[in-house]
């Protein structure tokens, strides 16, 4: 299903390619949610999708039919798509602790706590998650330029499963960039160029596993 407004291709400061997220019809939105519920995905914020089908076939990027690419520039697209959690806030790019919530699950087996510097996703539950990672946010960095700017010191999603009907969806919130035109309008330039999570070997792992997963038969995954 091909909506009004494509994905628009463009090199990013920083010598990435960076993608501008469609905004989705309701018809565009109805298949790829029905995509989710018959098949596979895979999301990170800040970065794009991955769908596969059941059987480990087919698996697609940047192909809209599919689910490819449907979630750039923080995700708000695919937030929409896969429904819950619901975005509150985060703070600026800052460093914070990522922790194992499920030391023995296969896709985070191995893997201690460990520091990054990204963007803290807060988030508010809506739904059963499994989650795989989590973060503490500590109720006191700076949140004042979101309408939810009184969040208390809480537990948040990092890296999480979510079921849908026959599929799901596997998500990251880690892997934001910021460039030096990035902040326009709010700033028409940024000084530094922000790689983020994206310094860090750990990311490329949970996206190695998180697409290995993704290719899986579902009778694996659960």
């Amino acid at each position: 299903v091909k909506c009004p407004l494509p994905s628009a291709w463009f090199d990013g400061p920083c010598n990435s390619r960076t993608v501008v997220s469609p905004i989705l019809c309701g018809q565009a939105l109805a298949a790829l949610r029905e995509q989710v519920r018959i098949s596979m995905g895979l999301g990170w914020s800040g970065s794009g999708t991955i769908g596969s089908g059941d059987d480990g076939g087919g698996s697609s990027c940047g192909d809209e039919s599919t689910g490819g690419d449907v979630s750039t520039g923080g995700g708000d697209v695919f937030h929409a798509f896969h429904e819950p959690p619901r975005f509150l806030s985060h703070p600026p790019i800052i460093p914070f602790t990522v922790d194992n919530a499920q030391p023995d699950h296969p896709l985070v087996k191995g893997i201690p706590s460990f520091e990054t510097v990204d963007e803290q996703y807060l988030v508010e539950t809506r739904a059963e998650l499994d989650v795989l990672l989590d973060t503490e946010y500590n109720g006191t960095d700076d949140i004042s330029g979101f309408v939810h700017s009184d969040i208390p010191k809480s537990r948040h999603p990092v890296f999480y499963i979510r079921r849908m009907g026959e599929g799901a969806v596997l998500y990251l919130t880690m892997g934001h960039c910021r460039g030096h035109y990035d902040m326009e309008p709010v700033l028409d330039w940024w000084p530094e160029v922000d790689r983020s999570g994206w310094q860090q070997p750990i990311i490329y792992d949970l996206l190695r596993r998180g697409i290995g997963w993704s290719c899986e038969p579902a009778i694996a995954k659960f």
